[in-house]
């Protein structure tokens, strides 16, 4: 999926906002090793947190990361797993 206008956006209220964070929180699906799921989660995050820095010169000094592996499911059901490998953006 292309996320560019939700990104943008992001980008533009934290460059406004100096003292605005965000918390880029990874998420996994539970088909692989916990410890894999724990790292590829973060690497989630980090993916987001990079595109933001890196195209939108956003400061990295304002997002924080997250990995949550597969212990906050979105949806249970195994024909749902896709749902579970996400990212979530909180901003404050």
């Amino acid at each position: 999926m292309d996320f560019d206008a939700e990104l943008e956006s992001l980008a533009i209220r934290l460059s406004d906002d100096p003292e605005a964070k965000a918390l880029i929180e990874g998420h996994a699906d539970d088909s692989g090793a916990r410890g894999y799921n724990n790292t590829l989660s973060l690497e989630r995050a980090e993916a987001i947190k990079r595109r933001l820095v890196q195209q939108y010169a956003v400061n990295p000094d304002q997002i924080e990361l997250i990995g949550f592996g597969e212990d906050r499911p979105a949806e249970d059901a195994p024909e749902e797993q896709p749902k579970n490998r996400r990212a979530v953006i909180l901003v404050e």
